[in-house]
């Protein structure tokens, strides 16, 4: 690839910052290094180098991983396909939440609409949801994004991409952090959500576009999760969720913890419960999370108790156009699951007809709110 502007010098540098080791030590080095100068400068064979700059053996360090500059190449002109975006800790619009945490990341590459100063709340949990928690999670949501504030999560199955599609009702933006690169969505499932998160937010990782999913990324992700957020809001989760790791990190890095509780002979409230005990505030609704964020949040929402109308905090689907029919497809929705739902299933959950059961299905896979698998069964999505 014959390197010509100094755009493309940028992002090289930047990308093969990616590929370095993924630790801490090596973090602050990189990022320590970049007030000098852009990273192709002191990383690449034709760089122009930081002769007197007192960082030589840290740059000779980095330098000994023997970066994969033909691979680095093919993350830029992927990148440059898919219409990727990057931004370092050089440039202005970097996030300033995360621009104050102790680990943050030198660069992040992200698809959709850059918006790194609005307000953001985090909401987190288990991949393993309830029905009930997601919808929770997903009313949450919507309301906090009726507000005005940002939803940061990451993507996975369960809560998080419960309050991606919270957000997503209210017409709000959301934020999504994976622990993968942008080539690599994970989880497959969510692929459809993740061009809507793109469509009206954005998906952003710290990855080389190829990275393939592994379970030693998600803290870091996690860290990127609540780093860009205010607080974080865990809405179910096990005593050994990963959601609990990024409360701990949200505490550690002095933002607020919010915690729903639930049955406590349910193990998966046992989590939160724990969080509780520790300190995290207890939220029973979205007034809880405003009382907590401070003063400011009572002018920037509609009044506590009064975000959107009453249907709109009832959780019903928005825009289906049925008229008297919505209640009805809102139940339907509801028993659907994030895992495939027979029409048995539903005509049982939802007490209609099979008739009246089919006709709102219809209408809610019109809207893209659920799907239908090859086996005739139905998945939210």
């Amino acid at each position: 690839m014959d390197v010509g502007s100094g755009e493309d010098e940028r992002w090289l540098g930047w990308l093969a910052v990616m590929r370095l080791p993924n630790r801490q030590v090596v973090r602050r080095a990189i990022i320590e290094l970049s007030l000098e100068a852009e990273p192709f400068d002191w990383l690449h064979p034709d760089g122009k180098g930081l002769r007197g700059s007192g960082f030589a053996r840290r740059v000779a360090a980095l330098r000994g991983w023997n970066i994969p500059w033909s691979a680095v190449e093919s993350d830029l002109v992927w990148a440059r396909k898919h219409g990727v975006g990057l931004v370092s800790v050089r440039d202005s619009d970097y996030p300033p939440l995360l621009h104050e945490i102790v680990d943050p990341p030198p660069a992040f590459l992200y698809r959709g609409a850059a918006a790194w100063d609005v307000p953001s709340v985090a909401l987190v949990g288990s991949r393993r949801a309830s029905r009930s928690g997601r919808a929770r999670a997903e009313q949450l949501a919507f309301e906090l994004s009726e507000a005005g504030l940002q939803i940061v999560s990451g993507m996975a199955l369960g809560i998080d991409s419960a309050a991606h599609l919270g957000a997503l009702r209210a017409g709000g933006a959301t934020v999504a952090v994976l622990g993968s690169g942008l080539a690599r969505p994970y989880p497959r499932q969510n692929l459809g959500l993740m061009e809507r998160i793109a469509g009206s937010g954005s998906v952003l990782s710290e990855f080389p576009p190829a990275r393939a999913p592994h379970p030693g990324n998600f803290p870091y992700r996690n860290r990127i999760i609540s780093g860009l957020s205010l607080g974080v809001v865990v809405v179910e989760a096990a005593r050994q969720s990963g959601s609990l790791v990024t409360a701990r990190l949200a505490a550690e890095q002095g933002r607020d913890v919010f915690a729903l509780p639930g049955p406590v002979s349910h193990p998966l409230h046992a989590g939160c419960h724990q969080l509780i005990k520790n300190g995290a505030c207890l939220v029973e609704d979205v007034r809880d999370v405003f009382d907590a964020l401070g003063t400011e949040w009572r002018a920037l929402h509609r009044t506590p108790g009064a975000v959107g109308n009453d249907e709109a905090r009832s959780g019903r689907v928005h825009g289906l156009g049925l008229g008297a029919e919505d209640a009805m497809a809102d139940r339907v929705l509801e028993g659907v699951d994030y895992s495939p739902t027979s029409m048995d299933e539903l005509v049982e959950r939802t007490g209609l007809t099979p008739e009246r059961v089919s006709a709102m299905l219809l209408a809610l896979e019109l809207q893209d709110r659920i799907r239908v698998e090859i086996d005739g069964t139905y998945v939210r999505i």
